[in-house]
């Protein structure tokens, strides 16, 4: 009997241990979640570690920037990040991938979105400087209600959000910064991958290429590819194309 040739999709859900690409689409279940952040290099296990991680992302960023002489903030435009935004801060999104029953739950979680998605270096960032008073007023919400939410989406397996405190006066830990892993793990993605293409790159996938990928990829409840650097502009459209046919 001979053996079906397997598709780059099909062979990195089978390195993520998705043995049915069909599973996929049954939203009511965390897997789609979970097959996005299980890979994330951007969860910390220690939450103190969280504002220096963010730190070190914006070197990258600042690295890749010197390494293809690019201007950092045109790795990730308004549009780049509207991508990012607009699927995983979507109501639909929310709902049937996260599992967020309450209306008002999936709007506090869109605007913790388009926050941690504001300016080219939030990378998934929220840092909370007048505390999280400041915060849930900026987001049209009581802080006791925010905090119960950021409580809820930490303790998920894998987490939604990520937090890190410091101390406050040297009596209570406060929350200092917030970070969505999800989110700062598909504008690394972009980042890399538009530095590579702004740079001049020979083949590599240009930036509308990686923004319909990334679409695609969202739409079918999928992780970032492990790998920016191995995919050329042709591999890029068969993972498209992968993709779309997956999420359909």
């Amino acid at each position: 009997m001979v053996a079906t040739p397997q598709t780059p999709l099909q062979n990195l859900l089978l390195l993520l241990g998705v043995g049915c690409p069909t599973m996929l689409k049954t939203p009511e279940t965390k897997l789609g979640v979970r097959e996005q952040t299980c890979n994330s290099e951007t969860v910390l296990t220690t939450t103190d570690e969280v504002a220096q991680r963010y730190e070190d992302l914006k070197g990258e960023l600042g690295g890749l920037a010197g390494d293809f002489r690019v201007e950092p903030q045109k790795f990730l435009t308004g549009l780049e990040r509207h991508v990012i935004r607009s699927a995983i801060g979507g109501d639909a999104y929310a709902r049937e991938v996260l599992g967020m029953r309450q209306r008002s739950m999936r709007q506090r979680w869109k605007r913790i979105v388009k926050e941690a998605t504001r300016y080219p270096k939030t990378l998934g960032y929220i840092t909370v400087e007048q505390g999280l008073d400041d915060v849930a007023q900026r987001f049209r919400c009581e802080p006791s209600t925010l905090f119960r939410n950021l409580r809820r989406w930490e303790a998920q397996e894998p987490p939604l959000v990520v937090c890190g405190y410091e101390r406050d006066y040297g009596r209570k830990q406060r929350i200092a910064v917030i970070q969505i892993p999800l989110v700062s793990d598909w504008l690394l993605f972009m980042a890399r991958a538009n530095a590579k293409a702004l740079g001049g790159l020979p083949n590599a996938m240009n930036v509308a290429q990686t923004r319909r990928l990334v679409r695609a990829y969202l739409k079918a409840c999928l992780p970032p590819p492990l790998s920016v650097s191995s995919i050329s502009a042709t591999e890029a459209e068969k993972l498209i194309t992968e993709a779309r046919a997956l999420a359909s």
